[in-house]
């Protein structure tokens, strides 16, 4: 990650680069991203968190982990509202996807008691609460659901013939919505 920083001349604190992986995971082309948009939007100098947040998060209100957020938050109108904006910036939706899924995974893992080191997902103690929290949202069977549709479209992103938009938006109002 630092010779992604390198790459665009610029130089990150440890709290930057954690912060950069907590938003983007081990995913090259998300780690990618995420340094490009901070390192042509900071301010000169050493990048720190603040700034990676700021650009990546977007005040907390925007960003690909933010619908991810409000979706397992079963919040559907929240969900798509923060997607809509995200898709309105220019955000491939490939990548979007690539959050979301990520965001399931951080849920199954601390649900299921796994250090997600072992399963290489990047998950830090302050995440492990708010991942619990977003696990109890969840009924029976659901999680496995959300797997399921977030690879469905997957598939249909790359394959199929629905727009992009369309299909994103249907898996986050199907995961965000509970089942009854």
């Amino acid at each position: 990650m630092v010779k992604e920083f390198d790459r665009h001349e610029r130089r990150a604190t440890p709290d930057a680069v954690e912060q950069v992986l907590d938003h983007a995971g081990f995913d090259v082309a998300a780690v990618a991203e995420k340094v490009a948009q901070v390192a042509s939007t900071a301010a000169a100098g050493t990048i720190g968190a603040d700034a990676v947040a700021d650009v990546v998060t977007g005040h907390g209100n925007q960003g690909a982990f933010a619908v991810a957020d409000a979706m397992c938050a079963r919040d559907p109108a929240q969900a798509l509202t923060l997607l809509r904006g995200v898709l309105e910036s220019g955000q491939d939706p490939i990548m979007v996807l690539g959050a979301l899924a990520y965001r399931i995974r951080t849920v199954f893992a601390v649900a299921a008691g796994v250090d997600g080191a072992d399963v290489g997902l990047r998950i830090s103690p302050g995440q492990v609460n708010h991942l619990r929290r977003a696990r109890q949202g969840f009924g029976p069977g659901e999680l496995t659901r959300a797997f399921r549709t977030l690879a469905d479209a997957d598939r249909d992103l790359k394959g199929g013939t629905l727009p992009p938009q369309l299909v994103i938006e249907r898996a986050v109002t199907d995961i965000a919505t509970p089942a009854v």
